[in-house]
């Protein structure tokens, strides 16, 4: 069961009917998205739930159209370093570690490296994570030297000296599978 903390239902909201509503009028008014076949758990009457759902079946053509745009082959020709809440369900749902198996199946598994920090946000994981973030980038553009996550949790914690907890840098986490968090399609 994904759990979005309320503070955030608004803005997932908005991104779930203005995004996708944007996606699906770009693919002519058919979606790329489905749920068909989805069983939903967790609520108080999981088989009313699923009753009163309304289904949508995933147009092939709209799928293979929005992944021709948005799929990405793992062929970056830079260093790239992505950062993410480990409460934020779309950790999961955008698949990081989809991510580093394209970039490694490209040959540029060495370009990327996947910085996890303990917050459930999404958007903006707070000011003391992007100046260590930044620098690391590019010192690794300017200077070849790669990033370790250590470095970049020792480094937040020299710039914000004064409050180190607001560095909450997870340098060993590694996100389950997608599959265990999302339920099958």
């Amino acid at each position: 069961m994904l759990k979005i903390p309320e503070r955030s239902v608004i803005s997932h909201l908005n991104w779930g009917t203005f995004t996708l509503r944007d996606v699906v009028e770009k693919n002519g008014g058919a979606s790329p998205f489905g749920n068909a076949g989805v069983r939903y758990a967790g609520s108080a009457d999981d088989a009313a739930l699923n009753a009163a759902v309304p289904r949508f079946a995933i147009d092939a053509r709209a799928a293979a159209r929005f992944a021709s745009d948005a799929d990405h082959s793992g062929r970056f020709a830079v260093p790239v370093i992505s950062i993410h809440g480990i409460g934020d369900w779309t950790v999961f749902v955008e698949g990081q570690h989809t991510l580093r198996q394209r970039m490694v199946a490209a040959g540029n598994g060495e370009r990327l490296v996947q910085a996890y920090v303990d917050s459930s946000e999404h958007s903006y994981l707070g000011d003391a994570h992007y100046p260590p973030l930044f620098e690391a980038l590019l010192n690794w553009v300017e200077q070849g030297r790669k990033p370790t996550l250590a470095g970049i949790a020792d480094r937040c914690r020299q710039l914000r000296a004064a409050q180190p907890a607001d560095c909450r840098f997870l340098p060993d986490y590694e996100p389950r599978p997608l599959a265990s968090r999302v339920l099958p399609r």
